[in-house]
């Protein structure tokens, strides 16, 4: 069962199984969303953005110092990032927002020059994890946990990004399981990473109520063909 943060249960696991057998993935999804803000303590106040400032030279060192703070309730509200850069005074001012956030932080994390993650064997198109991610400065665990975040935000507010995961990582994130060749080519320090990110993903939607997705759902709803997964 998943629990509200007054104890009492939000869903209990006669509820999930019972979201689980309904034939609309719509309805399912509408479901795992209202589950989420009740557990999460957002019920009335969804509705109510969090203004977070990040700067246009730093718009990643930003979101991750910003979001890996944020509590449960905040990561459920809506998010609007302002970007700033310094004027001509040295001051700062404000010079947009940043609607389709997901992307714009993915692609970063994407980016060869981070070292976090690596194009999949085949085709190059789905990403995976580096196992020599340790290599880039600070702490590149906290990277993970961001971004498990950030997928989690994306899944709840219907955003979707363009690079596709390796399928065993949402297997992985649903609880599903894995079959000996995708066990055998992970690496302690793939695993490692993984957990951190999964970690993160539960912050935003706590895991029972994966229940109701199966993993080609989750990777249509997640990666840019959410309208086709709708239908």
């Amino acid at each position: 069962s998943v629990k509200g943060p007054n104890g009492i249960d939000v869903a209990s696991t006669a509820d999930i199984a019972a979201a689980a057998q309904v034939r609309s993935l719509v309805d399912r999804t509408k479901w795992l969303g209202e589950m989420c803000c009740q557990a999460n303590g957002q019920e009335n106040e969804a509705e109510h953005p969090l203004h977070l400032t990040v700067r246009k030279a730093h718009v990643l060192a930003d979101s991750l110092k910003v979001v890996t703070k944020l509590d449960r309730s905040e990561l459920c509200r809506p998010w609007k990032f302002e970007i700033i850069d310094k004027d001509k005074t040295g001051g700062w001012k404000s010079v947009g927002t940043e609607d389709n956030w997901v992307q714009s932080l993915a692609e970063k994390m994407f980016h060869s020059s981070m070292g976090l993650w690596l194009p999949g064997a085949v085709g190059g198109s789905a990403m995976r994890i580096n196992p020599a991610s340790d290599a880039i400065p600070g702490d590149h665990l906290l990277y993970f946990h961001f971004f498990g975040r950030i997928l989690g935000k994306a899944l709840l507010e219907g955003q979707t990004i363009k690079q596709p995961l390796s399928q065993h990582l949402y297997k992985h994130i649903l609880g599903w399981p894995i079959t000996f060749g995708n066990t055998r080519k992970m690496s302690v320090e793939v695993r490692e990473r993984l957990a951190e990110m999964i970690h993160g993903f539960f912050d935003v939607i706590p895991e029972p109520l994966l229940a109701v997705l199966d993993v080609e759902e989750l990777e249509l709803l997640m990666h840019g063909r959410r309208d086709k997964a709708l239908l």
